[in-house]
């Protein structure tokens, strides 16, 4: 059986005036990365040009610098989600955290 990270602590102090400690539910990021991917495919079967217009719209610097030949807004959203996927897969870890004398943040998984 597999065990997942199931929150994401993330942990903001500054100074004496300012600690917040934000937990968020990392089962509703899953979901979301989903809808999203299943909204994107959707979208590529309905409008099959709409993923030539939007490289044309917004990715002009990633043209020159990326081969953008195969690009699909679905398969990126596949891979982000399989990022998270490999994230989640370890129990406790510390992802970030950064020590100034007046800032503090971090984010953890539990």
């Amino acid at each position: 059986m597999l065990t997942k990270s199931h929150i994401m602590l993330v942990k903001v102090k500054h100074s004496r005036r300012i600690r917040l400690t934000v937990p968020l539910s990392l089962g509703a990021f899953d979901e979301l990365i989903e809808a999203f991917e299943d909204l994107i495919l959707l979208f590529e079967r309905v409008f099959p040009s709409w993923n030539q217009k939007a490289k044309k719209w917004g990715l002009d610097y990633m043209v020159h610098h990326v081969p953008m030949q195969n690009f699909s807004f679905g398969l990126a959203f596949q891979l982000i989600h399989e990022l998270f996927y490999e994230l989640r897969k370890h129990k406790r870890w510390k992802l970030v955290e950064v020590d100034t004398k007046d800032v503090y943040v971090s984010v953890e998984f539990f």
